[in-house]
């Protein structure tokens, strides 16, 4: 444990009449002071979407401030990437996002997880972007192990037409082309 006389010591001037012999002898214990973020989305409509161009969750704490033992108050944005896609197979068009990352959690000074939001970009099959931005304050959850879980559902609007992939892989109008190769 270590003593207020030897944080005082350390981080900025000496306060008291504390000894440079006993400032030097600190005891530490390693303490867990990240959380880790877990994300699920239910995603209607999840067959119209190819990808995610970006997703990231505002409104998180910047750091750990050591010498006071709690989270920064200064909010920040931190990008994730979505590392599962499951379909509903008894809803072809529905689906599931999942994502987890650490994070220093968030400000102490914030007052029920106010302004928290969750952004994401979906790149849609027809070429278009979907951007999608929701207040999830009210939908996180933290349990003693300090995880966090964020859950909730959107929607993706319906796209007619042709349902293709990624990349064109029509080869009609490809022209031969006969060169000579020296050996």
């Amino acid at each position: 444990h270590i003593s207020p006389e030897q944080v005082d010591y350390f981080y900025d001037r000496p306060q008291s009449d504390i000894s440079v012999e006993s400032a030097i002898a600190l005891k530490t214990r390693p303490e867990m002071v990240v959380s880790e973020i877990k994300i699920y989305v239910h995603v209607k409509g999840l067959k119209y979407s190819k990808g995610i161009t970006s997703s990231s969750l505002r409104g998180l704490s910047s750091g750990w401030h050591i010498g006071q033992g709690q989270n920064l108050s200064e909010r920040v944005s931190q990008s994730f990437i979505f590392t599962t896609r499951d379909y509903n197979p008894s809803l072809d068009e529905d689906g599931t996002l999942e994502a987890s990352f650490l994070s220093f959690g968030f400000p102490n000074d914030m007052k029920a997880y106010e302004q928290c939001f969750l952004d994401i970009d979906f790149l849609l099959i027809n070429g278009d972007t979907y951007p999608v931005s929701i207040d999830v304050s009210d939908m996180i959850s933290i349990d003693i192990s300090l995880i966090v879980n964020i859950s909730l559902e959107i929607e993706l609007p319906k796209i007619e037409g042709e349902q293709g992939g990624g990349f064109d892989t029509n080869i009609n109008e490809w022209d031969d082309e006969i060169l000579d190769i020296p050996m």
